[in-house]
């Protein structure tokens, strides 16, 4: 039901270009429970293995239902503390140093897993979810079609030039 979900969602496919996903692995911390600082392992599964850019956490309990727990990664530009509503994911790069704080009441329940992106690079997984994006808020003002069609030949163009099937 995870994995499909994630396949059906437009935004989540668009960022992180899957080729493969690993199947997810459920946690409950109890109180007292929390997971020290790390880095995920570059390479996740069986052998020989998926080469893991992305992890995914997806919180399954809703944030009222305990204290602490709090995802914490830490990137270049600081600390960033998640703690999101039951159904909702953060996907963020492995290489991130990252976290849960100890659970203090009730449970803090999640799945996690890694995906393995066809675009490795992340600046230019960045570059083509921008211009997605851009194309989306050309559309909603009524940008003309000439520019439209450019724009999505430029990240479909270099979607071909990056993409590692």
């Amino acid at each position: 039901m995870v994995l499909a979900t994630m396949q059906r969602n437009e935004r989540f496919k668009l960022a992180a270009v899957p080729r493969r996903i690993l199947p997810p692995l459920f946690s409950c911390y109890g109180e007292g429970q929390y997971y020290g600082a790390h880095v995920d392992s570059a390479l996740m599964g069986p052998f020989p293995g998926l080469r893991s850019d992305l992890s995914i956490t997806i919180f399954l309990a809703p944030p009222e239902s305990y204290d602490g727990g709090e995802l914490i990664i830490e990137s270049e530009f600081g600390e960033h503390s998640y703690k999101l509503p039951a159904g909702d994911a953060i996907v963020y790069p492995t290489h991130y140093l990252h976290r849960v704080t100890q659970v203090t009441r009730g449970q803090r329940l999640a799945a996690v897993t890694w995906i393995e992106s066809m675009v490795p690079d992340p600046a230019k997984r960045r570059i083509l979810v921008e211009l997605a994006e851009l194309m989306g808020w050309m559309m909603q003002t009524n940008a003309d079609a000439k520019s439209l069609k450019k724009l999505e030949k430029t990240r479909l163009n270099l979607l071909r030039m990056w993409v590692d099937t």
